[in-house]
């Protein structure tokens, strides 16, 4: 078993045998983790403390790596695991004996124990001791770890005194007493001990002598007097000597300092309070949080609520390290903590580090709290920082300050902005009566305010003072974002300026960060992650990696945990007014990087997503320098997914220059968004790629432009407005004698015909369209595929099975001959339908259960749909209604994410024929025929119009069943469907 020592030179010791552990940086990473026995140490406290002038980036691996090595030279390898929160090496008490003493300092708390008990317990612990604790480390002995277990070691030693002299031996005390107050003549309560040692031996005399020599100290170099208890422990040997009781001397006043400004009324912070902790908590807490989210009112409010339970005063110090004004100097801070505290200016020491250790000399002892405000830097806040005593000090920044973490140990509390109904509860108690009066225009300045209490407040007043103006104009005025930051300024000075806040901690950046940040202003939207950001820097992604950091620590930019980085709402815009400021050229340069990024990454993602679908997906002429590249198709659908958003928003800000940009990007994108029902958003899409287009004249990339229109048209149920545009693009075709895509555009008519039930029309399209595949260079399987497959769909709803079964067979082989897997579904999903109108309901059950699964799996939603349509008619066909009613509700909540109106329409019309022999089947067929003809679906009207007519004459209702019939007959003539004679034939026969 191994044994660890850190009470002194460092030892490690197996079965009592040293051993050596060679190298700095492994005795130096145990050694912090011994620090911290069984607690987890975040990694970057320990980069920060091996590794403190590292730049190269590379600490993790490096951590990584002597990790490795040390567990190797450990006698279990589950002594040092890594967790979420840290490395933590696991100890039991006679491990090491930083553990071992703790475990007896903890016994000495024991009320029942005797005064020889406590004397043997002391002494046993205090006898772990060979020099200072952690000694052959210079990086930790600032830690307060070390200086706790000083602290805790001078407890002990003064546990075992006060047992010692309680069982009548001070003699054996005097040698050791000596030796302390001989090394710390300052420290009074050494004193104190051996003046009682001494005057329980009899020996009066030199213990006045002890008080004379310790006074004469504290005077000479702090200049002040005795504590209290040394005086009076003086006044008691004093009270023996008759003579020399008139030479007790009055007990200085304490100089107690109250600095603290006033505190407002918190809103909304209980969290951030209690996380400060209890007073006698940590003794250094650190509240960190971006400028103006009320960093310096959380820690004004927690000092006055626990001012009572600091007696020696309270400090407070602005150190201005975010400011128009200078940062303060460490030193002149000092200065003047040391003038409150009751040193005259004369004796204050010249230099920095005298003056700090005489503030932790006068500390030492005394219960305060110091309030460090608005600190730029540990550097400026370390020398402040008293010693091992009671105090307790707040610190406050807008930067993380780790060093303060990692080697202070700092106890950090973070504070993000209100929450909405925080928000909310702020503005009304400042507005007052009128923010009841319009709760949606309050809860709309909450949000244009980012949560921020400054911004609230500012907010607040310019709606108080504004007594003409309603809140809801307030908003409009704060919705433009240009004017925003101009309207978040009360007039009273930089402190109450929302921009002056926010650019103070943007000038206190490196000038690379600094320049990031304001690139991030060209952001398109509101987060992006490494990659993107890389190529809108146009740096490595280590490089901007390490600029990042930089952001997150200043609390610029929000890290999540995803990897993804966003910015406060006011600081992307205070972030997008430094980004005008850029020239031209490089700000152009940077969005056209970003621009391709996208582009690429898109074509690469969807290529991976949907390997079948290549002749829809140009691909950009060149790669960006540091390209997205994924492993498996679940990367990269997550990739379209969450950068969906950015990636539109950039596709729209373009300028003509990037037109080839917007349209891999259109092309990548568009069969995504009708899928997902953002039609809207893919309508803007391939109109803005249409507006480039004709910019720059390029005719190919205005067809692309139009079919994608002419797609969301189609989806919207606008077949006028699909129709238009795909004849222009014939148009295009014919005026610029392009003749190798146009097999494309007759699919495109193709389809249109066939939903508006112009069946003959819509064959003769399919048929040009797959002879002109066949016919040019570019003879496409899958665009052959489909049209097969929509042969076959007119053959179904022509009441043909055997031609439809035909064409879905040969779509079927070509799509498994060339690995077309969507295509497949789909036809499929056709097969399935026709099994079921040959009377096969099993069969298309089994054939329909098995589209739905791979359909799930590949994301495709408006496939699954359709083949739930036919699984629901199926399951109702078989007897089992409640099961199809299910599959049907199914359909429903997944054709309401899709939104085209051609799902809609499939999902009505297949549960009104599957129940047509159950309860409700009139309303059912009523909100089918109804959809169909708001939205021109003239072959479904005309085939749910005959079908109701059935019920209705099985129902007794002739007369209705021959209006239905007639109704039916006049719309298949209009598209010159063959079915009208047989419906008029069956209306006449019921009519006679």
């Amino acid at each position: 078993m191994l044994r660890f020592d850190v009470l002194g030179p460092f030892r490690i010791r197996r079965d009592g045998v040293e051993l050596s552990l060679h190298g700095r940086v492994q005795r130096l990473l145990l050694a912090i983790l011994l620090v911290h026995p069984n607690r987890p140490v975040p990694a970057d406290v320990l980069i920060e403390t091996v590794w403190p002038d590292d730049r190269s980036g590379r600490g993790q691996a490096k951590l990584q790596l002597a990790v490795h090595r040390l567990r190797a030279r450990l006698d279990k390898p589950g002594r040092l695991t890594l967790e979420p929160a840290g490395y933590r090496l696991q100890l039991s008490a006679g491990d090491c004996d930083i553990t071992e003493f703790d475990r007896l300092a903890d016994r000495l708390l024991r009320p029942e124990l005797s005064q020889a008990q406590i004397a043997d317990t002391a002494r046993t612990a205090l006898d772990l001791w060979r020099g200072a604790a952690f000694e052959d480390f210079d990086e930790l002995a600032t830690l307060p770890e070390a200086a706790r277990c000083a602290e805790r070691r001078r407890w002990v030693f003064d546990l075992w005194c006060e047992a010692e002299l309680g069982r009548g031996r001070g003699t054996a005390l005097i040698p050791e007493l000596r030796l302390r107050c001989t090394e710390e003549p300052l420290h009074e309560r050494y004193a104190v001990l051996l003046i009682r040692a001494l005057h329980s031996c009899g020996r009066p005399a030199d213990a006045l002598a002890v008080y004379r020599r310790t006074r004469s100290a504290l005077l000479e170099e702090l200049g002040v007097e005795p504590g209290s208890e040394l005086q009076q422990e003086q006044a008691t040997v004093l009270a023996g000597q008759r003579d020399d009781v008139e030479d007790r001397p009055e007990p200085a006043p304490a100089v107690r300092p109250a600095q603290l400004p006033p505190a407002v009324e918190l809103t909304g912070r209980t969290r951030e309070l209690s996380a400060v902790g209890d007073a006698d908590g940590p003794a250094l807490r650190l509240i960190t949080g971006m400028g103006g989210v009320g960093k310096t009112s959380i820690a004004l409010a927690w000092a006055h609520r626990h001012a009572d339970a600091y007696p020696d005063g309270q400090l407070f110090v602005d150190l201005r390290g975010f400011s128009d004004d200078p940062p303060v100097d460490p030193g002149e801070a000092l200065e003047s903590c040391l003038r409150t505290v009751g040193v005259p200016s004369e004796r204050v020491p010249a230099g920095l580090q005298d003056r700090s250790n005489l503030l932790r000399s006068l500390l030492s002892s005394r219960r305060v709290l110091i309030v460090l405000d608005n600190a730029g830097s540990a550097d400026q806040v370390r020398p402040l920082l008293p010693g091992s005593g009671p105090a307790t000090v707040i610190v406050t920044s807008r930067h993380a300050l780790p060093g303060l973490v990692a080697r202070d140990g700092a106890v950090v509390t973070a504070v993000r902005p209100l929450t909405r109904s925080a928000s909310v509860q702020l503005l009304g108690d400042l507005i007052g009566n009128r923010a009841g009066g319009d709760t949606d225009a309050v809860h709309a300045l909450a949000e244009l305010c980012g949560d921020l209490p400054l911004a609230l407040r500012v907010a607040a007043q310019q709606a108080v003072d504004r007594i003409d103006q309603t809140i809801a104009q307030l908003v409009a005025e704060l919705g433009d974002q240009h004017d925003r930051l101009d309207l978040l300024d009360a007039g009273d000075g930089p402190a109450t300026d929302v921009r002056a806040i926010l650019s103070w901690s943007y000038r206190s950046l490196p000038e690379q960060a600094a320049e990031l940040f304001a690139q991030l202003g060209l952001l398109p939207g509101a987060d992006a992650d490494v990659p993107a950001l890389a190529a809108l820097s146009g740096t490595s992604r280590s490089v901007v990696r390490r600029r990042l950091d930089v952001l997150v620590r200043a609390h610029l930019i929000d890290r999540s945990v995803r990897g993804r980085y966003r910015q406060h709402d006011l600081l992307r815009a205070y972030a997008a007014e430094l980004a005008e400021g850029i020239d031209e050229a490089p700000r152009s340069a940077a969005r056209a990087r970003l621009l391709h990024f996208y582009a690429h990454a898109a074509a690469t993602a969807v290529a991976m997503v949907r390997p079948d679908d290549d002749y829809n997906r140009p691909v950009p002429a060149r790669s960006p320098a540091d390209p997205m590249i994924f492993d498996q198709p679940a990367a990269a659908e997550r990739w379209l997914e969450q950068e969906q958003g950015n990636v539109l928003a950039a596709a729209h800000d373009a300028d003509p220059a990037e037109a080839e940009s917007v349209l891999v990007i259109a092309a990548a994108y568009g069969w995504r968004l009708i899928g997902r029902g953002l039609v809207g958003d893919g309508l803007r899409l391939h109109t803005r790629e249409l507006e480039l287009a004709r910019l720059v004249g390029n005719r190919y990339l205005e067809m692309r432009a139009l079919s994608g229109i002419g797609s969301c048209r189609f989806s919207q149920g606008d077949f006028d407005g699909a129709e238009a545009a795909f004849e222009a693009i014939r148009g295009l075709h014919e005026q610029h004698g392009i003749t190798d895509s146009l097999g494309g555009v007759h699919g495109y008519l193709g389809i249109v015909a066939l939903t508006r039930g112009n069946l003959a029309r819509a064959e003769a399209l399919f048929c040009e369209s797959i002879r002109r595949y066949r016919a040019s260079d570019r003879a496409l399987p899958i665009a052959i595929a489909t049209a097969q497959h929509y042969r076959g769909v007119i053959g179904l709803r022509a009441g043909e099975p055997r031609v439809a079964e035909r064409h879905f067979l040969a779509a079927r082989s070509l799509c498994e001959q060339h690995d077309l897997a969507y295509c497949r579904l789909d036809v499929l999903t056709g097969l399935a339908e026709t099994a079921l109108v040959d009377g096969d309901p099993v069969g298309a059950d089994e054939l329909a259960r098995q589209v739905v699964a791979e359909a799930r799996a590949r994301h495709a939603i408006s496939s699954a749909v359709r083949a739930l349509v036919i699984q629901g008619r199926a399951r109702t066909a078989l007897g089992d209604h409640a099961d199809g009613r299910r599959l049907f509700r199914e359909a429903t909540r997944m054709v309401r994410r899709t939104g085209t109106v051609e799902d809609t329409m499939l999902v009505l019309d297949g549960s009104a024929r599957a129940m047509a022999d159950g309860p409700g089947a009139l309303r059912l067929f009523a909100d089918a025929i109804d959809y169909a003809a708001e939205h021109g679906f003239d072959g479904f009207q005309a085939g749910l119009r005959a079908e109701l007519a059935e019920i209705l004459a099985g129902s007794g209702e002739p007369t209705q069943a021959v209006a239905q019939l007639t109704r039916a007959a006049r719309i298949y003539a209009r598209v010159d469907d063959p079915r009208a004679t047989t419906v008029v034939a069956i209306r006449d026969r019921l009519a006679g």
